[in-house]
């Protein structure tokens, strides 16, 4: 089974208008798929104003789920939410098949270099794993890439493809592809990566978004420059690798969390 698996590498946006052009180039696809933005997309890291930008993502979700509704694309990234009076950086699914856009979960690990771990929440919650047209993903945003337990403990439920929304640095580039590759290949799955590009309060974002399969190879690999990016592939032989060998669960060690999994 054939199924589009596509980035969305932008910049940091001011507004949720600033989406449209993308959503224009995405409706050019020959074939309905899943898209992913980067993390914290709309606003980035400006935490002083997270009360703005926690609102102005409330208008961002339900553009892009009309768009979702309209053109059977799936659509998902990271966003600043509002809850119990603390503030979030939390991954969503939106696509046709749901009511409403679905919590996957929120950051468990945030970044210590950066306002993100003085003013935000981190994640407790459950990590979701829904089933998209045939397809189960798992998530791990950024910063929590570099703990493997967190795509670890979603590996028990057979994850096809981990969502990976990321504001990472030129600086450490070379952290990311390496980690993203490992990620693929320890837990027999794909990673779908999309990363900003241009001028952050991080540092500059070298894009560089990409797809990796299964057995850590390089599906797609994105240049520093803006736009959308997609590839076909084939969920059967995926699922076949999977069941060539089994190393996404040690039968003598054992990953148990300490908030919901």
């Amino acid at each position: 089974m054939d199924f589009r698996l596509g980035v969305c590498q932008t910049p940091v946006f001011s507004a949720p208008k600033e989406l449209q052009p993308y959503l224009e180039a995405i409706s050019w696809a020959e074939t309905p798929g899943l898209w992913l933005f980067p993390e914290l997309f709309l606003g980035g890291f400006d935490l002083q104003h997270r009360q703005h930008w926690a609102d102005q993502a409330q208008e961002a979700l339900a553009l892009l789920s009309d768009f979702s509704r309209a053109t059977g694309h799936a659509l998902a990234g990271t966003f600043l939410e509002r809850s119990a009076g603390e503030f979030q950086n939390s991954l969503y699914l939106l696509s046709p098949e749901l009511a409403e856009p679905l919590k996957l979960y929120s950051k468990i690990h945030l970044f210590p270099a950066s306002d993100e771990a003085k003013l935000l929440t981190p994640g407790a919650g459950a990590m979701l794993t829904p089933e998209l047209r045939g397809l189960r993903l798992g998530g791990c945003i950024c910063f929590d890439l570099r703990f493997p337990e967190v795509c670890r403990v979603q590996a028990a439920r057979d994850v096809h493809v981990y969502l990976v929304p990321a504001q990472w640095p030129k600086a450490r580039l070379d952290h990311f592809t390496l980690l993203c590759r490992a990620r693929a290949l320890e837990n027999q799955a794909m990673v779908l990566a999309a990363n900003c590009c241009g001028p952050s309060v991080l540092g500059e974002m070298p894009g560089a978004s990409m797809l990796v399969g299964p057995w850590g190879q390089m599906l797609m690999d994105c240049d520093e420059q803006p736009g959308v990016h997609s590839t076909v592939v084939d969920l059967d032989v995926l699922k076949a690798g999977q069941r060539l060998f089994s190393t996404r669960t040690s039968p003598v060690l054992d990953v148990t969390p300490r908030i919901p999994a």
